[in-house]
């Protein structure tokens, strides 16, 4: 188990990130409980446990927000937001980490999109499994793919 954390738990933490890291860190504690609890029924090779590792992380995100979507919340004022000019110094800083691009990707994105170029990145899934993973159809995945692939070099090229 030590070994596959230390493999896989920084790519599951810039995932859980990426799509709500104000839970991440739970999210990913949630994730390694599971898969302890499970990895005697595990059989695959590396690409398997990516596959399978990466969906339970992402059930577990979408438990937690039907979960607090049930629960009342109080809303708070808008903080209006502050648009800074951004430096090319500032922008090679942001791109300096694998954090920083997840980031950048999740803004520029759609959810979908986001999710779709994430899981095939980070947890190196394959269009099938993604597709499986989403419920959704091997190609939709790379149509979507395509597509926020096209789009984040637009916004790369608008920097």
């Amino acid at each position: 188990m030590t070994t596959l954390f230390r493999a896989f738990q920084p790519r599951v933490l810039r995932y859980l990130r990426a799509r709500d890291r104000d839970v991440a860190d739970d999210i990913a504690g949630e994730t390694w409980v599971a898969v302890a609890r499970r990895i005697q029924s595990f059989e695959g090779d590396a690409g398997a446990f990516s596959a399978w590792l990466f969906t339970i992380a992402r059930q577990r995100l979408a438990d937690h927000h039907r979960t607090s979507a049930r629960r009342a919340t109080l809303p708070v004022a808008d903080v209006p937001e502050v648009h800074v000019s951004v430096s090319s110094e500032d922008v090679a800083v942001a791109f300096d980490s694998a954090q920083g691009s997840v980031d950048f990707i999740a803004r520029h994105l759609s959810g979908d999109q986001a999710e779709v170029v994430l899981l095939r990145t980070l947890a190196g899934l394959s269009a099938a499994e993604i597709a499986v993973s989403m419920q959704r159809t091997e190609g939709w995945v790379r149509v979507t793919h395509h597509r926020a692939m096209r789009r984040l070099a637009e916004r790369l090229g608008e920097l």
